[in-house]
C-alpha cells in the first residue's frame, strides 16, 4: 500500500513535466468532487454516463477496463449525438493513422471533443500518464473523470481521477459503480490463490509431455496434472503464460516456452505471485469499501494513503462538502433518485437496442472468465449451458458473461 498519497501526485506530475501549469503538491485537492452512482446493469450504466456527460460542461475522460470495452463505449456515445473519441492504446496504434490520432488530440486540446475514452488500471498507459504522446495532449482543464468501469485499486483510482482540474477549477471525479464490475476484477486476482505446489505440477507435466516441441491440449495435461484439481489447471495454465513461460494457441492448446526452470525457481516465482495476488485481494476490498461507504470519501482516501490519525479531522474533512457523501443531507438522499435527469427518447432507444443486442441465444460465441469463447448450448433461466474447449459441458448464470 503507498503510505503518501503525494508520492502519487509527485509521480503524476513528473510524468505530466511538460504541461503548462503548476503541478499539485498536496493530498487533499478542494476542487475535486468525488461521487459515486450504483447502477444496476450495463443498460443503465450506459445511460448514467450519457447523462453524466450531457450535464457536465467542458471535457474530460472516461476510463473504461479494457481495449473492448473502450471501444464499445466509445461507439456507443457516438451513436447518442456526443461528440468523442478512443484514445489509442498500444494495441491498436497499427490500426489508427497518424493524421487521424493528431486530428483527435487537436480536437480535444480546442475543447471541440467532448472526451477521450481511455484503458484504466495499471501499464495501460493510460490518458496524460507515462508515454509522450500522452503528455503532448495533456490539458489543465479537464472538467471531469469518469470510471465507467471500477479500478483494481484505490492507487489507480487516484492517479486516475487526479487528471481532473489540474488548474485549481471545480472538477467531477465520478465513479460508476455496478457490482459485477468487483466480480470481473477478483476473477483477474483469483488465479493467485493457487498453492505453489500446484502450479509446479502443472509445468512439470508441461515438460514430460514435450510441450516444448509440440503443443500440448488442455485435456491432455488436465489428466497428467494428477496433483492439481483438474478445475484449476486452466487457471494454472492462465497464470504461467502471465508469467511468461507458456504459450496459447487456438483450441486450448499450449507451448512450454522455457523448459530449464528448476522446482526451487519455480516455486519461489510461484510464490511471489501467489502472494502478489493476496494483496491485491486486499486492495479490491478497499477499492469495493470506498464505492460503498456512506462516509466522506476524501476522509477514506486519505487515510488509506496513510494520513495521520485525526488528521483529517482537523481539516474538516469530517464533512468535506467536496464528495457527494458530505455534500447531500439524509433528506437530499432520500430524493436524490426522483431529481435525477429523466433519459430522453433516444437515451431509451438506444438503451432498448443495447438489450436487444446483449440476449443471450443458442449457438451465439460468448467470453468467460478463466474459459475464454465457448459455444451456448442452451438457455435455461438465467443460467446458459456451454461446451468448454475440453468437450464438458457446464452451467454459468449469465451475469459472468464477459461483454
Amino acid at each position: 500500500m503507498t503510505n503518501n498519497v503525494s508520492d502519487l501526485n509527485g509521480a503524476m506530475c513528473d510524468n505530466s513535466a511538460t504541461a503548462q501549469f503548476p503541478p499539485n503538491t498536496g493530498a487533499y485537492r478542494q476542487n475535486l468532487r468525488y461521487e459515486v452512482e450504483r447502477v444496476s446493469n450495463e443498460g443503465e450504466k450506459r445511460l448514467s454516463l450519457v447523462r453524466l456527460l450531457r450535464e457536465t460542461e467542458g471535457g474530460g475522460v472516461v476510463y473504461a477496463a479494457t481495449v473492448k470495452e473502450v471501444k464499445a463505449v466509445a461507439d456507443y456515445l457516438k451513436r447518442v449525438g456526443l461528440d468523442v473519441a478512443p484514445h489509442p492504446h498500444h494495441e491498436q496504434l497499427g490500426q489508427l493513422s497518424a493524421d487521424e490520432n493528431l486530428k483527435d488530440r487537436d480536437r480535444f486540446l480546442s475543447g471541440a471533443l467532448k472526451a477521450i475514452i481511455a484503458v484504466s488500471g495499471p501499464g495501460a498507459t493510460p490518458y496524460g500518464i507515462a508515454s509522450a504522446m500522452d503528455t503532448e495532449i495533456d490539458r489543465p482543464d479537464v472538467r471531469f473523470v469518469i470510471h465507467y468501469n471500477m479500478p483494481a485499486s484505490l492507487e489507480d483510482y487516484y492517479r486516475e481521477s487526479g487528471r481532473a482540474g489540474r488548474d485549481g477549477r471545480p472538477a467531477r471525479c465520478v465513479l460508476l459503480f455496478q457490482i459485477a464490475d468487483r466480480r470481473t476484477q477478483s476473477f483477474a486476482t483469483n488465479g493467485r490463490s493457487l498453492k505453489p505446489e500446484e502450479v509446479i505440477a502443472v509445468y512439470a507435466t508441461l515438460k514430460t509431455l514435450g510441450a516444448d516441441l509440440a503443443p500440448a491440449s488442455l485435456e491432455r495435461i488436465q489428466t497428467s496434472a494428477s496433483e492439481a484439481p483438474r478445475i484449476k489447471v486452466r487457471a494454472i495454465l492462465s497464470l504461467l503464460k502471465n508469467m511468461g513461460f507458456i504459450k496459447e494457441h487456438r483450441g486450448a492448446r499450449y507451448t512450454l516456452l522455457k523448459r530449464d526452470l528448476g522446482e526451487q525457481e519455480m516455486r519461489r516465482l510461484a510464490g511471489e505471485y501467489t502472494s502478489k495476488g493476496e494483496s491485491d485481494r486486499e486492495k479490491l476490498d478497499r477499492m469495493t469499501l470506498y464505492a460503498q461507504t456512506p462516509e466522506c470519501r476524501w476522509k477514506l482516501m486519505l487515510e488509506y494513503f496513510g494520513a495521520p490519525s485525526g488528521r483529517t479531522e482537523q481539516t474538516g474533512l469530517k464533512g468535506c462538502g467536496h464528495c457527494d457523501n458530505c455534500s447531500l443531507t439524509t433528506a437530499e438522499r432520500s430524493r436524490a433518485p426522483e431529481s435525477m435527469a429523466r433519459p430522453d427518447f433516444i437515451d431509451l432507444l438506444f438503451a432498448h437496442r443495447q438489450r436487444e443486442e446483449s440476449l443471450i441465444r443458442p449457438g451465439d460465441v460468448v467470453k468467460l472468465p478463466a474459459h475464454g469463447e465457448v459455444k451456448v448450448k442452451a438457455i435455461e433461466g438465467d443460467k446458459i449451458v456451454v461446451s468448454l474447449p475440453d468437450g464438458e459441458t457446464r452451467k454459468f448464470k449469465q451475469e459472468w458473461v464477459i461483454r
